[in-house]
């Protein structure tokens, strides 16, 4: 990933993650492939791209108890962010 890349990422997380409020829109997101898009960024070493997907993930989880179920039943993405504790 180069670094033109990374700030790609790092804004198009942003924007998912801003504009991703109300559980409608989260259930949206995710039906997009976001909790796997962001699974796959936060396998990353580039720590402030990590820090906007855990920014963006605790937007778009905050929103419904759907959006923070498909968080926790994501494959690997719970264990990831524990692994970054």
């Amino acid at each position: 990933m180069g670094s033109a890349d990374k700030h790609t990422y790092y804004y198009a997380n942003r924007l998912i993650a801003t504009v991703c409020g109300g559980a409608t829109i989260s259930h949206l997101a995710s039906q997009e492939g976001y909790y796997d898009k962001v699974y796959s960024l936060m396998m990353s070493t580039d720590t402030s791209l990590i820090k906007e997907c855990l920014w963006g993930l605790s937007n778009i989880v905050q929103d419904s108890e759907d959006s923070a179920y498909e968080f926790v039943t994501h494959e690997g993405l719970l264990n990831r962010v524990m692994v970054l504790m």
